[in-house]
């Protein structure tokens, strides 16, 4: 509880830093908030931490200054942290900072409070411990704004008894802003995945796609090589409105006229638009009957190889001509190399753009 008003009040402060970016947090409405921030324990309640041990107070204040307020967060250091009528022999060692970000989410960081048990000889440190800090609760913006703190994983601190100090605590309390009278925040909306499954779900597991039944990969590079069976795998590393990415563990190549390996997987990337890319590539063609060695692929940044199609299944219909000749090459191997071909994503089942 004692972090999770910390955290409130310092990303209150946060908000009034930055000029150049709209405020998370403005007092009044719509103009940003440069001041002090105070917040009290709300009146006939208390701040209760359990861990292990069990501490209530009924009296506690924390205040400080705004040092950043931009679109994405507002953060500051804490002058005062204080609680008193405890339970429990309680001092405030460090008062560390508070961030709250653009969903009202609240964080301490660097905040280290001392909870002595005197009659067990007990003594436990708690705090929201290095950035990113602990999560406490969030801010209701209103006149007075409020921070409800909740907090389940308060990290327990060194110096603590180990034996009896829970290695994690919970925080509850409610803070009330007393300064400024009213403190808004501009809520912003969770970033959104681009590509979901099921539809509407955020996808982050494996993908798994593997050359189209009865179909052929044409792989053209002076001479023409087909290859009657692929499989591509790898796993979703990122996903937004913008792309998503996936680091490649596995790239094979089967029953192909030229024998053909992949060295590097590397990683693929679909834009917005369902364009695909792979980066950090690398396959190696033997043309045996003529003694050269080939490599090609996309070492040098990313290549555009096709198009993605959403459903149940999703496609890829690979179809480009950029694939650059690399390092290593025979000197009769043509400087790109043309792919044509169409795989099927068997993992997820079906894969949406949202």
């Amino acid at each position: 509880m004692f972090g999770l008003v910390v955290v409130g009040v310092t990303a209150l402060m946060t908000f009034a830093a930055s000029a150049s970016a709209a405020p998370v947090l403005t007092s009044p409405a719509g103009t940003e908030y440069t001041g002090e921030i105070h917040a009290t324990l709300e009146s006939g309640t208390e701040a209760v931490l359990k861990a292990g041990i069990e501490d209530k107070c009924s009296e506690s204040t924390a205040k400080g200054t705004v040092a950043t307020n931009n679109e994405s967060h507002a953060a500051g250091t804490l002058s005062v942290l204080s609680f008193a009528k405890c339970t429990q022999d309680t001092s405030v060692i460090a008062t560390g900072s508070l961030t709250i970000n653009s969903l009202g989410e609240v964080f301490a960081i660097g905040n280290r409070v001392e909870v002595k048990v005197t009659a067990l000889g007990i003594t436990c440190f708690y705090g929201g411990g290095e950035s990113p800090g602990t999560k406490l609760g969030s801010l209701t913006t209103g006149s007075p704004a409020k921070l409800a703190i909740s907090a389940a994983k308060l990290k327990r601190l060194e110096g603590s008894n180990t034996t009896f100090c829970a290695k994690e605590g919970s925080w509850t309390a409610s803070y009330v802003v007393t300064t400024p009278a009213s403190l808004f925040i501009d809520l912003q909306s969770p970033p959104q995945p681009g590509f979901t499954s099921p539809a509407g779900t955020e996808y982050t597991g494996e993908i798994h796609a593997s050359l189209e039944a009865g179909t052929w990969l044409l792989i053209k590079a002076g001479y023409e090589n087909h290859c009657s069976e692929s499989t591509v795998s790898g796993t979703v590393k990122a996903n937004n409105t913008e792309h998503l990415e996936a680091t490649l563990s596995k790239w094979t190549f089967g029953a192909c006229t030229v024998d053909t390996t992949v060295t590097t997987p590397g990683k693929l990337t679909v834009d917005d638009n369902g364009t695909v890319f792979i980066e950090g590539s690398r396959m190696e063609e033997k043309t045996t009957g003529l003694g050269t060695t080939c490599f090609y692929g996309a070492e040098s940044g990313p290549v555009d190889i096709g198009k993605l199609t959403p459903g149940t299944p999703a496609t890829i219909d690979v179809s480009t001509t950029e694939l650059k000749r690399l390092v290593g090459s025979n000197n009769f191997c043509p400087s790109t190399l043309a792919w044509e071909g169409r795989f099927l994503i068997t993992t997820p089942s079906s894969l949406l753009l949202t």
